[in-house]
């Protein structure tokens, strides 16, 4: 398809700062194809900053009994512009499963024969299914499925990903397209580090372990914090960088209190460039997340030369294990982890630095952001209608 003057509409949820790694994604295409977005968004997430309003339509949803606009029409008059919006497009990209915005632009693309491609997100990852699992087996036997069938891809952001879906996907055309991620010059190190640790009261010479996400329970924080608590060595210390959810800062806090755990650090949300001055500041950055398809912060900390410690749950860990840039674990089991922490307390500097360089030179050949359009412009380029 000749892409000069393609017309791209990407449909999403929820086009908001604090919407996580989706949006990030939502972002990256954009670039790309300068895209207009038909996002739908939640009365309490409608944002003022019109950064996040520029070639936004947004279509109010509600909460029901299913949860947060979960296969039902959303009538509105939103929603007809909505629809007329999406019939201009010569390709459509939907990003996520299970709500209704899915659905909706699965229905029009089909009858309109507009070609898109389906990213689901890790929405078809196993420890999906461990919560509402009927639903979403009916709502993917009867409606998902045979959209991304008939979709001219179904995108996967890394190899262990796409083998893990692979059960729901037969008969569907795949790719994988690694995420880029920024990649920083990380020269002024020593001086990133020297500003966060006098900010935050750390010694400067001490063993730096880092923790960035969302403070959910999904991402296995305070399990994190208790392995951490096990190693007990005084010159170890951990930062939790991230915004509220449904663990909080005042949460952690207080379970550090009742184990009487000491050097962890409950930061906040840290945003834009400023999230760098964290990586450059810590030794190795951590994940033991039940699930993660693609981790923007566990690439942003190797692009950064952090070595990373990755729970099985990090899709992205099956790509680094033969760099040796950090400690792939096997298990989610408790003693695996303290293990690998005392390890880590005990590395010497320099097998550490080895790591991180290791990391490095991978993202940036492979996370960059011109192998990205290349390959998104390749797949465009593919289209048949």
């Amino acid at each position: 398809m000749n892409q000069s003057n393609m017309k791209v509409v990407q449909v999403c949820l929820e086009y908001v700062p604090s919407a996580g790694g989706n949006i990030i994604t939502v972002i990256d295409f954009n670039r790309v194809f300068n895209a207009s977005i038909i996002a739908f968004t939640s009365a309490d997430n409608m944002v003022q900053d019109q950064r996040w309003n520029q070639n936004v339509f947004r279509v109010p949803i509600h909460s029901g009994i299913l949860g947060r606009c979960y296969s039902w029409p959303v009538f509105s008059a939103e929603l007809h512009k909505a629809e007329l919006i999406l019939r201009q497009a010569d390709l459509v990209i939907f990003h996520l499963l299970y709500r209704y915005h899915f659905q909706w632009a699965g229905a029009i693309v089909h009858r309109a024969k507009i070609p898109y491609w389906v990213i689901p997100h890790g929405g078809l990852d196993p420890y999906v299914f461990k919560y509402r699992s009927v639903q979403k087996r009916i709502w993917l036997s009867a409606i998902g499925c045979p959209i991304m069938r008939r979709a001219q891809s179904v995108i996967f952001a890394t190899e262990r990903e796409h083998a893990k879906a692979l059960p729901h996907v037969r008969g569907c055309r795949t790719n994988i397209v690694h995420w880029p991620v920024q990649h920083i010059d990380t020269s002024r190190r020593a001086e990133a580090r020297a500003f966060v640790c006098n900010k935050h009261h750390i010694p400067n010479d001490a063993r730096i372990l880092l923790w960035l996400g969302r403070l959910h329970p999904l991402k296995r924080l305070l399990q994190t914090i208790e392995a951490f608590g096990q190693v007990g060595d005084p010159d170890l210390h951990l930062m939790v960088v991230g915004p509220d959810d449904a663990i909080t800062r005042q949460d952690c806090e207080r379970f550090c209190a009742e184990r009487s755990i000491k050097n962890v650090y409950v930061i906040g949300p840290v945003y834009g460039n400023k999230k760098y001055e964290y990586y450059m500041t810590a030794d190795a950055y951590v994940s033991l997340s039940y699930k993660e398809n693609f981790s923007y912060t566990a690439a942003e900390a190797v692009a950064s030369g952090l070595p990373v410690i990755l729970s099985p749950g990090n899709d992205l860990s099956a790509e680094l294990q033969a760099l040796n840039c950090g400690w792939m674990l096997k298990t989610f089991d408790m003693h695996e982890a303290i293990d690998v922490f005392k390890q880590f307390a005990a590395i010497p500097q320099d097998a550490l630095n080895k790591m991180g360089l290791a990391g490095q030179s991978w993202a940036r050949t492979t996370l960059n952001n011109e192998t990205f359009v290349q390959r998104v412009r390749q797949l465009a380029a593919n289209i048949t209608v």
